[in-house]
């Protein structure tokens, strides 16, 4: 699996996500950094077919409007703790890993509870 963290989603995720051998890169690693559009990030996500992580509703509703990003993770926890964001998502990873094998998909994490939803 390839991941792309948007700016909001720490950048310790991404690394911890690399450490555990999935492939993964942040936003801020990017050439224009934080200041990388959003139809940039969209479309690198789906170029390499990497699963986007982030807490920005434009890109929820462009998946769903405009197809894309085709795979979406949008976190809907506001200022949550790295490591308890990290620990949510490692936990579903299974259920991560099984949505990737769909062309696109988009998984809303929400406190206490994961929402699929047909896109």
């Amino acid at each position: 699996m390839r991941f792309l963290c948007d700016v909001h989603i720490p950048i310790a995720l991404s690394k911890r996500l690399a450490k555990a051998g999935r492939e993964s890169m942040h936003v801020n690693q990017l050439p224009a950094k934080r200041h990388t559009s959003d139809k940039d990030i969209a479309h690198l996500a789906d170029r390499e077919d990497r699963i986007l992580i982030t807490k920005d509703t434009d890109f929820r509703d462009s998946a769903i409007v405009q197809g894309t990003p085709r795979k979406l993770i949008k976190v809907n926890l506001g200022n949550i703790p790295h490591k308890e964001l990290s620990a949510i998502l490692f936990d579903n990873m299974e259920h991560i890993a099984s949505l990737n094998e769909r062309p696109r998909f988009l998984l809303e994490v929400d406190k206490g509870r994961l929402s699929v939803i047909d896109i």
